[in-house]
């Protein structure tokens, strides 16, 4: 899922504001039969991985004397969750 809103010429200071969000999940799955590394004592494991990602971006662009200058900041937050047998 993404998300975009720009404002455009909101005051002197802001040509344009823009403001993005994103959130992607995943899940995983696999079987680990063929694998040397995943049999324990005679048992196959299975691995179940759980990943999620989810941030935020605040962009200003300014007309200034020398050309447009753009500032602003961005956050994320992943979540990995993953357990092995």
């Amino acid at each position: 899922m993404n998300a975009r809103y720009v404002i455009k010429d909101l005051f002197d200071f802001s040509q344009e504001l823009c403001f993005e969000f994103y959130h992607n999940q995943m899940a995983h799955y696999p079987y680990n039969k063929y694998r040397k590394s995943a049999i324990k004592n005679g048992f196959i494991s299975a691995n179940e991985v759980v990943s999620a990602f989810s941030g935020g971006k605040i962009q200003n662009k300014y007309l200034a004397n020398f050309g447009i200058l753009t500032y602003g900041t961005d956050m994320y937050y992943r979540k990995w969750d993953g357990e092995i047998d």
